[in-house]
């Protein structure tokens, strides 16, 4: 997958899953491509907080009181 992303700046922030992109978007409830999503994830699988959209101060203390 490295291959095909060529931005170093884009590289840093990619994760790559080798799954079924349904299955994941599914798992996690995630109906829309166009939209950028945050997780907070153990190792183990368990989501703590998913949050959806821009960036706003509400949504980043969301992920914040969520963290364990």
């Amino acid at each position: 997958m490295r291959s095909y992303i060529t931005s170093l700046d884009m590289r840093v922030r990619t994760i790559t899953i080798y799954s079924s992109r349904n299955a994941f978007n599914s798992a996690l409830d995630i109906k829309e491509r166009s939209e950028i999503y945050v997780a907070l994830v153990d190792p183990d699988g368990t989501m703590h907080s998913i949050i959806r959209g821009d960036v706003t101060e509400a949504k980043v203390n969301k992920l914040r009181a969520a963290y364990p």
